[in-house]
């Protein structure tokens, strides 16, 4: 796995990030080869699923590893990356995103309808 390093947010204190990567690292959530993690696609970036203008934090159920490719196709919209994203999330991570963003945030937000 290659190294990842975060992008501090001025939001978050340093301690919680770290929390956040030791809980969040690896694989990549929108890549369908994630043996390939933090080489072929670039290193693994933290991306929030619920953003916070729309009321999303720094929480751990609120951040996913991706690539930086794919993180650009999902903020991007792409379908197969938005659809593998959003089939990888605990049951956690759902329930944060229906919390805090309605449960049309995916629609919205991604622009793809998904519930469970």
């Amino acid at each position: 796995m290659g190294v990842v390093k975060p992008t501090p947010d001025p939001a978050a204190p340093p301690a919680d990030w770290h929390r956040i990567i030791e809980a969040k690292r690896g694989p990549c959530r929108a890549c369908t080869t994630p043996s390939n993690n933090g080489h072929d696609f670039g290193r693994v970036t933290f991306h929030r699923l619920v953003k916070p203008e729309d009321g999303g934090g720094d929480e751990a159920d609120n951040i996913v590893p991706l690539h930086e490719l794919c993180r650009s196709n999902v903020t991007e919209r792409r379908g197969l990356a938005v659809a593998n994203l959003l089939a990888s999330l605990t049951d956690a991570e759902y329930s944060y995103c229906v919390e805090h963003g309605g449960e049309d945030y995916f629609e919205r937000a991604y622009g793809l309808v998904y519930a469970r």
